[in-house]
């Protein structure tokens, strides 16, 4: 058994107050009897936007910068897609809710109220309550249910962390909301968030959990799981109240994993990936057996992240692209014998999407069964439309939205046009008019991009040469020609007349003198590399001078303002 299994084996069980919670909910009695009295209240959606702060003693004016716009999307989060009606998604991104017509591709956003970010948003499954939840993220964290598409507040919720939530998931009947939040207190609240209460709350581990989830057969049922765990919770009536019991899962002889797919079964059962792809079958705490594909072939190329049991077919959502269908009653009557535990089972459809990584779906509209087509959260940079008609033949899939995947490692903005340039860690170049708020342009380079610098035309008369550097230790020369509105040319070309290799591994910064004779690059190999800068060269542009050794890695460069020395 590990460390961090021993600890939470180890928790003390939860107390009960008289009043049937745990003893966790008592921390917030004052806060839970102010809303009581105040439940049929109406909030100011006003005072729930956050803006701008500055430091105790600044000089800064709170006015200094406006937000625009975001091109942003936290892709690589769990479950950071939620569907609001047909054409509406919903996702988070920084401090922003981010809404997307998938018609229009029209975008409108909205502050978090505490600006502390976006911890999970979660929408109410059942239609007699339209709403969605937010869980945000910050100094003693709220829940903020919306109105959806009203946006109005119906709903605020206190005490369920202290710094961050985790993931939020309604009961079936929509009734009842559980959170769980992060580090550090990593609590699971169940929440009447009708009446603004806590039911229950206490301790869920010692360490990261990934998904909370209320089973959608079984009243009262809840599992959680994340880093090396998964937990099975119990809401039990005792005759002292309402109590929340957890028991932590057993892998007996499979090897430890981190679990962020899970779906609690009719029969009480509950199926869970781990991180080499396969299907687990829980039952009672234990692994009931592990499912491989014939040949002992595993599940999926990557972990399971969603499941879905609809009309006797398990789904499967992974990270590899593929969505698989398994006829789950050959799973549930399997019987393998007990010096291994493993049944093989192929799936009896296979939908793929190439270039995607799947990250969370959920259905357009979930109340048409004849609808096929479901939104998918890619962790590559996008959402689609992907049809999964098990009946007919699925339609293509289709790119929604996109964006960087990865880390955005450079931009720069066009010297002379409404546009600014984007470099990302996966080797895309996008290029937006920030005006029309469009992507005009994305390019992939091979290599993963590391900054980017767009030359003035003070050094080039056209403004239109790039320098980009990578990591496979490449600087490369761009130049980006955007037609004017006037000239009749219709497309933004771009090419590359130089790439030059100055170093042997990943570029870390670059820079560029004031008069634009001079390039310095430095690396990784700790080296320093020198180019004379000549834009009126038919040849190559940058042209290299020597380098010289360093001490150490060197992060930044910067120019004396008189002479040519860096420092």
């Amino acid at each position: 058994m590990s460390e961090t299994d021993e600890q939470a084996e180890n928790l003390p069980e939860d107390t009960e107050t008289e009043e049937g919670t745990t003893d966790y909910a008592t921390e917030t009695t004052s806060y839970l009897d102010e809303e009581e009295e105040s439940v049929k209240s109406i909030y100011d959606q006003a005072n729930f936007i956050s803006g701008p702060k500055v430091s105790q003693d600044s000089s800064l004016g709170l006015d200094l910068l406006e937000f625009d716009f975001s091109f942003g999307y936290d892709y690589l989060k769990y479950f950071n897609l939620t569907v609001l009606d047909e054409t509406t998604v919903v996702f988070s991104s920084g401090n922003f809710i981010q809404f997307l017509n998938v018609e229009t591709k029209e975008i409108t956003l909205r502050r978090s109220a505490l600006g502390g970010g976006i911890g999970h948003i979660r929408k109410n499954g059942n239609p007699e309550f339209p709403y969605f939840a937010v869980a945000e993220c910050g100094d003693n964290p709220i829940i903020i249910l919306y109105v959806w598409p009203t946006l109005e507040i119906v709903c605020v919720l206190k005490g369920g962390a202290s710094k961050t939530y985790a993931n939020l998931d309604f009961n079936p009947d929509g009734d009842l909301l559980v959170s769980q939040s992060g580090d550090p207190d990593y609590l699971i609240t169940v929440w009447d968030w009708q009446h603004h209460t806590i039911l229950l709350r206490t301790k869920s581990y010692v360490n990261d959990v990934y998904r909370v989830k209320f089973s959608p057969y079984v009243a009262g049922q809840i599992t959680t799981c994340g880093l090396a765990h998964i937990k099975f919770w119990k809401m039990a009536s005792t005759f002292t109240g309402l109590k929340l019991k957890g028991e932590l899962g057993r892998f007996g002889k499979t090897e430890y994993s981190d679990i962020v797919g899970v779906l609690p079964m009719p029969d009480a059962k509950v199926v869970s990936g781990c991180s080499w792809g396969n299907i687990l079958v829980w039952d009672d705490g234990l692994i009931t057996f592990e499912v491989f594909r014939s040949l002992r072939r595993k599940c999926h190329e990557a972990p399971i992240v969603q499941f879905y049991y609809l009309e006797g077919e398990l789904w499967t959502i992974s990270m590899d692209g593929h969505v698989k269908v398994w006829w789950f009653e050959k799973i549930d009557q399997a019987d393998p014998p007990d010096d291994d535990r493993v049944i093989l089972v192929d799936p009896t459809y296979d939908f793929y999407t190439p270039g995607v990584k799947l990250m969370s779906i959920e259905k357009r509209n979930s109340r048409d069964s004849g609808d096929t087509f479901w939104y998918a959260q890619d962790g590559n940079g996008g959402i689609w439309l992907i049809d999964l008609n098990t009946e007919d033949e699925p339609k293509p899939s289709q790119q929604l939205y996109k964006c960087h995947g990865g880390k955005v490692t450079g931009l720069a903005a066009c010297p002379y046009g409404n546009y600014i340039a984007t470099l990302g860690e996966l080797g895309t170049l996008y290029l937006y008019n920030y005006i029309t708020k469009d992507r005009v342009l994305d390019y992939t380079f091979p290599a993963p991009g590391i900054c980017l610098i767009w030359l003035p035309q003070e050094i080039d008369l056209t403004g239109e040469i790039l320098l980009a550097a990578f990591g496979d230790g490449q600087i490369r020369v761009i130049c980006l020609h955007i037609p004017d509105i006037n000239s009749g040319e219709d497309s933004i070309i771009l090419h590359v007349p130089q790439t030059i290799k100055p170093h042997s591994k990943p570029v870390t910064t670059m820079s560029v003198n004031s008069k634009g004779t001079i390039l310095v690059s430095a690396s990784e190999d700790s080296t320093i590399f020198v180019f004379k800068v000549d834009v009126h060269s038919n040849q190559s542009l940058l042209i290299p001078i020597g380098f010289f050794p360093t001490t150490d890695i060197v992060s930044c460069i910067t120019w004396h303002h008189e002479l040519v020395r860096i420092y």
